[in-house]
């Protein structure tokens, strides 16, 4: 569950809390201006519906995946999104050319 904080006169800081990551918590923020903190309570909760929509998923299960689980998830879901075509590419291929025959069959914690 997340909360609002008051910036100032009509603005609210939404910190949307969306679990944990082995020990740490995942937080996002948002600025936005409503009228009153109950129309910042209605956004917050949009807020956090829209984070847990697009939160990693591929990391969701992270402590009983394998490297080579995993690499497809983040190619498909993170990698084409954030990176340039070479940048994918390269990326890519020193991934599962060095990386992964090396390290592939180890558990995320």
């Amino acid at each position: 569950m997340g909360y609002v904080q008051k910036i100032s006169k009509n603005k609210f800081k939404l910190i949307a809390d969306l679990g944990y990551r082995g020990n740490r918590r995942i937080r996002k923020t948002k600025n936005v201006e409503a009228k009153s903190e109950k129309e910042a309570m209605r956004l917050l909760i949009l807020f956090e519906e829209e984070m847990k929509q697009n939160k990693d998923v591929y990391f969701s299960d992270i402590e009983s995946i394998t490297l080579n689980q995993l690499f497809p998830r983040w190619k498909d879901n993170y990698a084409k999104q954030h990176y340039s075509a070479r940048s994918f590419h390269d990326n890519c291929t020193h991934l599962e050319k060095q990386i992964l025959p090396i390290f592939g069959d180890i558990k995320g914690y």
